[in-house]
């Protein structure tokens, strides 16, 4: 899982989540063997802002992506600002609500809608994997 290196707003930080992610393993045999054999780990994407450039991700985190099956992001300004039209080589889903007019306007929904896009990878390009 990856979490803003700093905060922005109200977004959990990677050392907040490492934490949260204890708390939950101490109660969950699953979550705590995924923990131990590093299936599930807490990864900082370098950022401190509420949006995410996927082009300026930590090392760590862009390295730990490459061999994930499924990528969820969460957040109007991740999910809409600044990935909406992003495609990915495994499946995605982009959970926001919208909390801005011209957001709504743009998407032709309204203030607080929720907007909820999975999509299935896209084809591997020529030369890739």
């Amino acid at each position: 899982m990856a979490a803003n290196s700093t905060p922005a707003l109200n977004d959990i930080t990677v050392h907040e989540l490492d934490e949260v992610l204890k708390g939950i393993a101490a109660i969950d045999p699953l979550v705590e063997l995924s923990l131990q054999s590093k299936k599930l780990s807490a990864v900082s994407t370098g950022s401190g802002s509420p949006c995410l450039n996927l082009l300026r991700v930590t090392e760590k985190c862009a390295k730990e992506a490459e061999t994930v099956d499924f990528v969820v992001i969460v957040g109007m300004g991740r999910a809409i600002h600044t990935n909406y039209t992003a495609r990915f080589s495994c499946d995605s889903l982009k959970l926001a609500v919208i909390k801005n007019e011209s957001v709504a306007d743009f998407l032709g929904g309204r203030n607080f809608d929720a907007i909820c896009d999975f999509q299935v990878r896209s084809r591997k390009r020529k030369g890739m994997d």
